[in-house]
């Protein structure tokens, strides 16, 4: 929905450059680890794909943590910070929004 919309590109904005990029490349351009890793390393920034791994869960944490509570609990279903973003995923819903739009 465009509210969601717009508070997830607030979120967003809030994440550090390195961790939003990565969660732009792997959500929106559905990149793998590897391929983020080996793009980053081209830039300078020396990280495995283990370590993108773990930098993309803290990201997905941080961007649902920047959510304010009331849309949490409105899009996301959440009802306390047990709910927040698993260490497994993002948010389905989140997911969808970071997901590239058919033309």
């Amino acid at each position: 929905s465009p509210p969601l919309w717009c508070y997830v590109e607030r979120a967003l904005d809030r994440l550090e450059p390195t961790q939003r990029l990565m969660v732009v490349m792997a959500k929106t351009f559905r990149w793998s680890e590897t391929r983020i890793a080996a793009y980053l390393q081209a830039e300078g920034e020396q990280l495995s794909p283990g370590d993108v791994k773990a930098r993309l869960q803290f990201a997905y944490q941080a961007l649902e943590a920047a959510l304010p509570k009331d849309i949490q609990v409105i899009y996301l279903g959440a009802v306390g910070s047990e709910d927040l973003a698993s260490e497994a995923a993002i948010d389905p819903e989140l997911e969808t929004l970071l997901s590239p739009v058919a033309l």
